[in-house]
């Protein structure tokens, strides 16, 4: 199977949800023939599974872009024949995908303990949600 993800949570240095992401892909590959296509919204330096060889292909904008403007512009329409289905590591799901879809919320603590959120992310994660 060839699975995309919005792979945004691999660049730079690895918070909870690059950590998880990884451990998935890895775990994945690990487990039988799938390859994996990293959707990112500007080429990063690296992502931390090139020893994955061929199995992982990445796919940008010619441009870079914002993550969210690419998510609502250009990540749904460029996966078409690239990925038989999409994981939403981020809990955004981009506007116009015509793959089977699979979205992941990482947790609810801006609902549940706003008070360790900024008002910026407790209006976006609502927002998204």
């Amino acid at each position: 199977m060839r699975i995309a993800c919005d792979a945004r949570p691999l660049l730079g240095p690895r918070t909870g949800v690059g950590v998880w992401l990884e451990g998935l892909v890895r775990a994945l590959a690990a487990a039988g023939d799938d390859t994996f296509v990293l959707c990112l919204p500007r080429h990063g330096p690296h992502v931390g599974l090139e020893d994955l060889g061929q199995r992982v292909g990445i796919v940008t904008p010619r441009v870079p872009m914002p993550g969210t403007l690419w998510l609502d512009t250009v990540a749904g329409p460029s996966l078409a024949g690239l990925a038989d289905v999409y994981v939403a590591t981020l809990g955004i799901l981009p506007r116009r995908l015509t793959l089977p879809s699979v979205l992941v919320v990482h947790d609810l603590t801006p609902l549940t303990r706003p008070h360790h959120h900024t008002f910026a992310n407790r209006f976006c994660f609502n927002a998204y949600l």
